[in-house]
């Protein structure tokens, strides 16, 4: 199983190593998550965990928006691992809200505990159903986001945009951030790096 977790892994690489930007601490952030994807080996104390939810649903079209945009080849790759990502949800109930947890949901495929092992970043994908709201939430860690499908709308203080397939979002440390799907699922590779440990939490 670890080969098609280290197939995810090397086309991410593929696509981040050969991409730039002017914006210094961006680039310092793809250049992050490009070596962290070419450094990650199968991790030999990874044990399997049965989710608690599936969420092929929502998975299998994002998926397939995938194949018409740039990200192509890590959709492919992810497709016979898909019921193999070690989907969770683990915030607490937020205001009273619909369970979130129903369309919003975090598998980490490389990382200290991940399926592979990376010594400084998580890597993994986050995934988000459509018409959906991710509400505003922070982190220690440092966060740079490669949206594979979907045409979400990213939010800071002050600031929202859309941003498409291929395209990059950075959120530094303890930076709110929230985001909100539209007619089409979000799946998105997220790289953590910094504090590994502290939770994100709801604001």
């Amino acid at each position: 199983m670890s080969q098609y977790f280290i197939a995810i892994a090397r086309a991410l690489y593929d696509f981040t190593s050969r991409q730039k930007s002017a914006d210094g601490e961006l680039d310092s952030a793809i250049r992050h998550m490009a070596r962290s994807a070419l450094e990650a080996r199968p991790n030999p104390a990874y044990t399997p965990t049965v989710p608690l939810r599936t969420y092929n649903h929502l998975l299998e079209p994002a998926l397939d928006l995938a194949e018409d945009f740039v990200l192509a080849d890590v959709a492919r790759a992810t497709r016979p691992v898909m019921g193999a990502l070690p989907w969770h949800y683990n915030y607490p109930a937020h205001d009273g809200d619909q369970d979130l947890g129903a369309n919003i949901a975090f598998a980490e495929f490389a990382g200290p505990m991940g399926p592979l092992q990376t010594a400084h970043a998580r890597l993994g994908f986050t995934l988000i159903g459509p018409d959906t709201f991710y509400p505003m939430h922070a982190h220690p860690a440092v966060e740079l986001y490669l949206v594979v499908s979907g045409h979400a709308t990213w939010q800071v203080p002050g600031e929202a945009r859309v941003v498409p397939p291929g395209g990059f979002v950075l959120h530094r440390s303890g930076q709110p951030h929230a985001m909100q799907t539209h007619s089409e699922p979000l799946l998105a590779v997220y790289a953590w790096q910094g504090d590994l440990d502290a939770p994100s939490v709801y604001l």
